[in-house]
């Protein structure tokens, strides 16, 4: 709970506190929510994949 906070909070200090305009902290919180997003998918993927060859070690690869 207090990490959303946290993330809700620390862009609009750091904006006030850099003096970065709006549009690239848009610009970068998107960025990284992509990233971030991305990622995770890849993580999860790999995860379920190789739990997966794991259980079936005698599937085709690819």
């Amino acid at each position: 709970m207090w990490i959303v906070v946290v993330a809700a909070v620390a862009p609009w200090s750091a904006m006030s506190f850099l003096d970065i305009h709006p549009a690239w902290l848009i610009v970068l919180l998107t960025g990284s929510a992509v990233a971030i997003s991305v990622l995770g998918v890849r993580f999860y993927y790999r995860h379920r994949m190789l739990r997966y060859f794991r259980k079936h070690p005698d599937a085709p690869a690819g």
